[in-house]
C-alpha cells in the first residue's frame, strides 16, 4: 500500500484530499504544520509527501529538502492557493517535484497523484542545494501559466552550472531571468556582471570581456582586466549574442570548452571560474544558416533553453505587472496612487505592447507621473491612445472575441488533461465554469449588490443564487 505524507493547513481541504486519496486505498497521513510533518518524514518513508502552502516558508523548504535528500528520494508535490515567483522557484530549487495551484476538485489531485506515484520508480533525484540565506529579492512579475512554468525552469536549472540561453523578444526580461539564476545558485555571493554585446563596439569588445595589457592598442596604457576575471566565481550575462564577431565567438567558445582566456595583448593563461547565461532576440538558426553564428558555440549555449513568450501572449499578466509598476513608480515618485480602474485594466490588456514588460512600465510610470486623482484610469493613456486601433481594444466585438479566444484556449488543455472528469462530462464542466466566471465578474463590479448583479448581468436573482452555488 502506497503512503502518502500530507501537509495541509486547511481542515476543510485536508480532510477531502484525504477522504479522496484513502478511497483509492492509499494510506494518507496528515499533519496541519510543517514541524509536524517533518518529525513524520524522519520516523517513516512515505510513497509521496503532499504540500499545501501559501508561501514558501523555511520549515516546508526544510521537508522538501528532507524529502529528496534522504537515501531513497521521495517525491514532493506543492499544492499553492496562489501562483507566485518565489513560491514556485524556492520549491523547485529545494527539489519538489512539481508545483501547482491547489485543484479545486480532489478528483483532479487524485490525477495528479497516480501520475506522480507511476512514474516516482523511474523518477531520478534532483541534487540538493546547500541551504542559503534568503537572497536578493527577485524581480520577474507574473502569474500566467507560462510563467509559473519559467518559474520552475529557474528553480531546476539554478543548482547547476549548465551554460543557459534565454530567447524572446526585445524588453520580456532576459537579464531579469540571468540575475533570478545567478540570484538562486550557489554562486549568489559573487559577482553578476551584464554585457551588452551589441552596445559595445567590435574593437572594444574583446577588451571588455576579456582585458587587455598595457600597450596592447593605441590608448591602452594601462592594464585592464575584463569582465571574465572581474565576475570569478560568479555569472556573466552576455546580452545580445548574436551581434558578437566570429572571432569573438571563438575566444568564448574556448571558455566553455577549457575555462580558459588571455587578456587582448597578453601571453599568460588565465582560468574563468564563471557561469555563462547568453541571450538574444534573433534566430540563431538564421544566423547559422548565414554563416554568421557558430554552430558549436550554440549547441554550447543552449545546454538549457528559457524562452520568455512576449506580453500579449502571458493571458492576465498585464495586470499583475501594471499593479506592480503603479505601486513601485508611486513609491519612487512620492505621489499617492491609490489603484487602477477596470476600465484602464481593459484598455491596457487589449493593447500589442511591442516593447513588451519594458514598454507597459514606461506607460505607466508616464500615467503615474501625470496623474491627478488618485486612480490610473482609462483617460491617464492618451499617448497610448493615439495608436492606430488603440481605442477598438475596449469596444465589445474585440472583448467579446478575445473572450471566446481565451475561453477555447483554456477548454482545449481542459480537454487534453482529461480534466473534466468522467467521458462525457465535458460540455456541462466547462459551461458551468464559464457561466460562474461570469456571475462573478458581475457581482464584483456591482460591489456585491445580488439585485443591481442581476439586473446588469439580465437573469434572474435565483439563477444568480444558483450559478453561485458550491460545486458537487
Amino acid at each position: 500500500m502506497k503512503r502518502i505524507l500530507l501537509l495541509e493547513a486547511d481542515s476543510t481541504y485536508r480532510g477531502r484530499a484525504r477522504a479522496i486519496l484513502e478511497s483509492q486505498a492509499y494510506q494518507v497521513v496528515t499533519h496541519e504544520r510543517p514541524e509536524e510533518a517533518i518529525l513524520a518524514l524522519l520516523s517513516g518513508s512515505p510513497s509521496l509527501v503532499i504540500a499545501g502552502s501559501a508561501e514558501p516558508l523555511e520549515e516546508e523548504l526544510r521537508l522538501v529538502r528532507l524529502a529528496r535528500g534522504s537515501a531513497s528520494p521521495i517525491p514532493v508535490l506543492v499544492l499553492t492557493d496562489r501562483e507566485s515567483t518565489r513560491g514556485a522557484i524556492d520549491f523547485m530549487d529545494a527539489g519538489a517535484y512539481d508545483y501547482i495551484p491547489k485543484p479545486s476538485d480532489p478528483n483532479e489531485l487524485l490525477a495528479v497523484v497516480r501520475e506522480i506515484l507511476q512514474q516516482s520508480d523511474s523518477m531520478r533525484s534532483p541534487s540538493v542545494p546547500p541551504e542559503r540565506d534568503g537572497g536578493s529579492e527577485r524581480s520577474i512579475i507574473g502569474s500566467s501559466p507560462e510563467m509559473i512554468e519559467i518559474f520552475k525552469l529557474i528553480g531546476r536549472i539554478a543548482k547547476s552550472d549548465a551554460a543557459v540561453l534565454v530567447l524572446g523578444e526585445s524588453g520580456t526580461g532576459k537579464e531579469l531571468v540571468a540575475r533570478t539564476i545567478h540570484d538562486t545558485s550557489h554562486r549568489a555571493g559573487k559577482p553578476f556582471l551584464a554585457v551588452n554585446c551589441a552596445a559595445i563596439p567590435e574593437t572594444l569588445l574583446e577588451s571588455e570581456l576579456f582585458g587587455h595589457e598595457k600597450g596592447a592598442f593605441t590608448g591602452a596604457t594601462l592594464s585592464r582586466k575584463g569582465k571574465f576575471e572581474l565576475s570569478h566565481g560568479g555569472t556573466i550575462f552576455l546580452d545580445e549574442v548574436g551581434d558578437m564577431s566570429l572571432s569573438t565567438q571563438a575566444k568564448i567558445l574556448r571558455v566553455l570548452q577549457e575555462h580558459t582566456f588571455e587578456r587582448v595583448g597578453g601571453e599568460q593563461t588565465l582560468t574563468a571560474d564563471t557561469r555563462i547565461i547568453a541571450a538574444t532576440n534573433k534566430s540563431l538558426v538564421d544566423l547559422i544558416e548565414r554563416n554568421e553564428f557558430r554552430v558549436d558555440l550554440f549547441y554550447r549555449l543552449k545546454v538549457v533553453s528559457v524562452f520568455l513568450p512576449p506580453l500579449r501572449k502571458r493571458p492576465g499578466d498585464v495586470r499583475v505587472l501594471a499593479d506592480h509598476f503603479m505601486r513601485k513608480h508611486a513609491t519612487q515618485s512620492k505621489i499617492s496612487i491609490r489603484g487602477i480602474s477596470e476600465r484602464a485594466i481593459a484598455f491596457l490588456d487589449g493593447q500589442a505592447w511591442t516593447g513588451n514588460v519594458r514598454e507597459l512600465e514606461n506607460a505607466i510610470q508616464t500615467a503615474v507621473v501625470l496623474n491627478r486623482t488618485g486612480i490610473l484610469d482609462f483617460e491617464d493613456f492618451p499617448f497610448l491612445q493615439e495608436r492606430p486601433g488603440a481605442l477598438a481594444a475596449l469596444s465589445e466585438s474585440n472583448l467579446l472575441a478575445r473572450l471566446r479566444e481565451e475561453t477555447k484556449k483554456t477548454a482545449k488543455l481542459l480537454l487534453a488533461t482529461n480534466g473534466t472528469g468522467a467521458e462525457g462530462n465535458a460540455y456541462h464542466a466547462c459551461l458551468e465554469a464559464v457561466e460562474r466566471s461570469l456571475v462573478e465578474a458581475g457581482l464584483e463590479h456591482c460591489r456585491g449588490n445580488q439585485v443591481q448583479a442581476s439586473r446588469f448581468l439580465g437573469i434572474s436573482r435565483n439563477t444568480l443564487r444558483a450559478k453561485l452555488a458550491p460545486t458537487r
